[in-house]
């Protein structure tokens, strides 16, 4: 039987039924256009292509089962497959066709650098250009809110079955004071960043609260400082793989914050004990560092709270 569990390069399916839950269309840096594929069986997701030599040859809807002809190939290491036929088949059941996809909800904390350290060009530019219009003293305080000026002190991380994670930068024994996380510390950021970026390896799915603003971009940007290689594309356009919460709970163009789902939602709140996102780099430089990665152990406890709720209630077809 084939599933894309066992599918292996060089193989020819034909009229190979796949659940489609993501097509995107893009160029090639020639400016070919073609189309990004995300296929799901029981056993897995399957990436794939539709180049335009074959447009007129497929047929392709999210949520809907496809009948798909095409060859499977390899592409750094991975199994993909360039899909030359395909048409819908409203008989088979698309939930039927889905799988479990591992998925990781995410969120950071940042430190910012004293202000004092950074050097009189880039005070200037940060007091000028980037926080012109707050209290000079107030913008002082908002160093790690920016990638230049901070660095990425805890990763919080949990998957869907509640298995938790805190990556720290600190030289202190951290506790583990919630048994369903493990906590593993980090001498440097680099070494930090580069296990983040390995454990994104296992997961198909990555869930924020303003990661779309914040988190990405971040960690991004601190990687290609410490020259840490990011494994994927982070394609927000993919809403199946990147669910960015805080812009599916928009209201009216309005983004509110965590906080206030939690208290509307009754899910716990993760500032109950005292601390929240501004508070981090007082913590940090006070060598609180286990007062950070409790917190970021329960800002992930509710981020995947409230997307619980999400999937569950409010996302429509994406209902796997």
């Amino acid at each position: 039987m084939i599933t894309i569990k066992t599918l292996k390069a060089g193989t020819y399916i034909t009229d190979h039924p796949f659940a489609i839950t993501n097509v995107t269309q893009k160029t090639t840096k020639n400016n070919t256009p073609y189309l990004q594929v995300t296929l799901s069986d029981p056993t897995g997701q399957l990436e794939a292509k539709v180049w335009n030599d074959a447009f007129d040859d497929v047929t392709l809807e999210v949520g809907k089962i496809a009948l798909v002809t095409g060859r499977v190939g390899e592409y750094q290491g991975k199994i993909d497959l360039n899909i030359q036929k395909a048409s819908i088949d409203s008989s088979l059941n698309f939930t039927d066709h889905l799988s479990t996809i591992p998925t990781m909800i995410f969120d950071i904390e940042t430190v910012g650098k004293p202000f004092d350290e950074l050097e009189a060009w880039d005070q200037d530019y940060f007091l000028n250009r980037i926080e012109g219009q707050t209290d000079e003293e107030e913008a002082k305080t908002k160093t790690g809110l920016y990638s230049l000026y901070g660095f990425v002190q805890a990763i919080g991380l949990i998957n869907q079955e509640g298995r938790g994670e805190v990556l720290a930068l600190t030289d202190q024994k951290l506790k583990n004071s919630n048994p369903s996380f493990t906590y593993s510390t980090f001498a440097n950021e680099k070494d930090l960043l580069t296990k983040f970026w390995g454990l994104t390896q296992e997961y198909q799915r990555f869930v924020t609260y303003n990661g779309r603003g914040f988190d990405w971009p971040f960690l991004i940007i601190r990687s290609g400082i410490n020259r840490v290689k990011v494994p994927m594309e982070i394609d927000h356009y993919n809403k199946h793989k990147f669910i960015d919460l805080a812009d599916h709970l928009r209201q009216g163009g309005r983004q509110f914050k965590l906080e206030a789902f939690c208290r509307a939602f009754g899910i716990t709140n993760p500032k109950e004990k005292g601390v929240s996102g501004l508070l981090v780099s007082q913590l940090y430089y006070e060598k609180n560092h286990q007062a950070i990665a409790d917190y970021v152990s329960r800002d992930v406890i509710s981020t995947k709270e409230l997307y619980d709720i999400w999937h569950q209630y409010l996302s429509g077809h994406l209902n796997f």
